[in-house]
């Protein structure tokens, strides 16, 4: 190829890279994202998946942010742990259950 590069990467795998830039980064949702592309929302899906299982991103979450909840600072001040994560989840939009998630938890 007369001054081009040549790519390693297959096209899928660029597309791999662009979704989660886009869903991520750009904060578009996967049904843009499908219609961007031409493809259906569970190609999209699965292409996010595909791109976790290869590497091609990496998604993590610094848990010393969940450690900040009073939910999680109740437990450990209650059982005298060092440290304690939480996942919330959510009833209605907003609105956490704090009594069923110590249930789920054991700590009552």
């Amino acid at each position: 190829m007369a001054g081009g590069r040549i790519s390693r990467y297959s096209e899928k795998e660029a597309a791999l890279a662009n979704v989660p830039l886009l869903y991520y980064g750009e904060g578009l949702t996967q049904s843009d994202i499908a219609r961007r592309m031409g493809v259906s929302r569970a190609t999209v899906v699965n292409m996010l998946r595909e791109a976790r299982e290869q590497r091609i991103v990496d998604i993590s979450v610094d848990g010393k942010y969940l450690a900040g909840s009073s939910l999680s600072q109740d437990l450990k001040a209650k059982f005298g742990l060092s440290d304690v994560y939480i996942p919330t989840t959510e009833r209605e939009p907003g609105q956490t259950d704090r009594a069923e998630i110590l249930r789920q938890t054991g700590a009552h």
